[in-house]
């Protein structure tokens, strides 16, 4: 590294205001500003000012490639900067911790989303999707169109609610605990993009993160010490962690270990779930071809049933879909790393202690790297992706460090297409475009996605 350190040149200075930087184009909107500097030094590794700060963002496949395959140990999540406001309201939990702790950590979770387990918590999953169909055809049956983006989001805390702590949004437990997680949510990413402030300066976002905190806490310790009480067996998350032993001592999960795990799980979920959900159904609306395979789809392979786990993959066009779907709007649209050494990418010099951007919305619209890069094109996922260069599609991140629940949340979209497409017919309110936003690091609609939803029957037969 010391002798390709000589030839190595420092990274592209991005354009901003004397002292502040790129800061004020961040605050107004930190998609479009981060995008633009992405795509107009396309192949750059990128110097970006953050007021006082400065962070190196990535903008090529071999880059990210790099950082999260190759060197993946060189470049962890680090203590500093997004992830700090991310970790007090997650803990230190799989993903936020880095080193050993969090290989352990892996081993220990990974067989919770393993087949077999993904197959016992499927019933649950499709009784939970197709309640909060029930309401949305209730609310549908008015004529009247729906912020469909607030009834994807309301479904998705339905299906984790069930399928982690065992409780239905009806209850009023689950009520406060999902008030609870969803403030708390909202608070950590307000504090995000302004993660170079310190905790101690006493702003809006600040306080109301710390009550938020206090909140959830307060709620899932609560709900932790009721369970533990329960007699009988639970198929829910919560209580399969709550009975899981150390695999080493023997020893049950300690409390905060179990709080940690679990909250990160709901909004890691919730997150990327929902979004992908709405994303697709508006993706979906706006190309009547691309629809018209995926209901013929749905008809064939489902009619009127609902769908079992063997159904998932004969739903091969809705996968396709959802997959288009986070290539355009991946619900994490920025992945912060720390360089734990100096260090030279792509024959860019990388201090010690850099702080990493990977701007994944960026690379996933790159015209550079993608042919019409901006269209809802399914078909790209035709199998061809393996070709695909390391790095290039990542809305679940890569390496190592993958997602440990891309399988369960690809599955959770792909039922919840189908059976939505079973029972209606999604259609955007004429003139109402809609726009994606950044704001606190999620990409959510900028705007209420507002879409008739008509119920249809399902064609059992081509035609009919």
């Amino acid at each position: 590294m010391q002798a390709t350190s000589l030839n190595a040149r420092p990274p592209v200075a991005a354009s901003g205001l004397p002292l502040v930087g790129a800061l004020p184009g961040l605050i107004v909107d930190p998609l479009r500003t981060l995008t633009q500097l992405a795509h107009q030094h396309s192949g750059a590794v990128l110097r970006v000012p953050f007021g006082p700060f400065q962070v190196y963002m990535l903008t090529h496949p071999r880059q990210i490639s790099y950082v999260l395959h190759e060197k993946w140990r060189k470049y962890p999540k680090g203590e500093n900067g997004m992830w700090q406001q991310i970790r007090r309201l997650f803990g230190d939990s799989l993903v936020t911790i880095d080193d050993a702790r969090w290989v352990e950590d892996r081993r220990l979770l990974q067989p919770l989303f393993q087949r077999a387990n993904l197959n016992a918590m499927l019933g649950e999953l499709v009784d939970s999707i197709s309640d909060g169909l029930d309401t949305i055809l209730t609310q549908a049956r008015s004529g009247a169109p729906l912020p469909i983006n607030r009834a994807m989001a309301r479904l998705s805390e339905e299906v984790l609610l069930r399928s982690l702590f065992g409780i239905r949004v009806a209850d009023a437990e689950a009520e406060e605990l999902r008030e609870s997680m969803m403030s708390a949510f909202s608070f950590a990413m307000n504090r995000m993009l302004l993660f170079f402030l310190p905790r101690y300066i006493p702003i809006p976002s600040e306080l109301a993160y710390r009550r938020g905190i206090r909140r959830l806490d307060s709620a899932m310790y609560g709900l932790m010490s009721k369970r533990r009480t329960q007699s009988g067996p639970s198929r829910d998350l919560l209580s399969v962690l709550l009975n899981t032993r150390h695999p080493d001592t023997g020893e049950p999960l300690a409390s905060k270990h179990v709080r940690d795990e679990i909250v990160t799980m709901f909004f890691a979920g919730h997150d990327s779930t929902s979004r992908t959900k709405t994303w697709a159904l508006a993706s979906l609306s706006r190309n009547p071809e691309a629809l018209r395979k995926a209901q013929d789809e749905v008809d064939s392979v489902l009619g009127s049933r609902r769908p079992t786990l063997d159904d998932v993959p004969k739903l091969k066009y809705l996968k396709q879909v959802v997959q288009e779907t986070l290539r355009l709007y991946p619900a994490g649209w920025l992945m912060p790393r720390t360089a734990s050494e100096e260090d030279v990418i792509d024959g860019y010099k990388i201090p010690k202690g850099a702080f990493l951007c990977i701007n994944i919305y960026a690379v996933h619209r790159d015209p550079a790297l993608w042919e019409r890069a901006d269209a809802f094109e399914p078909e790209r996922f035709d199998g061809s992706e393996s070709s695909w260069p390391r790095g290039q599609y990542i809305p679940f991140g890569g390496g190592p460090r993958l997602c440990i629940g891309d399988q369960f949340g690809l599955m959770n979209a792909q039922l919840t297409l189908a059976m939505f497409l079973q029972r209606f017919q999604p259609r955007l309110v004429a003139g109402k475009e809609f726009r994606a936003s950044g704001l606190g690091g999620s990409l959510q609609p900028a705007t209420d996605v507002m879409m008739h939803c008509t119920p249809r029957s399902p064609r059992t037969e081509r035609g009919s």
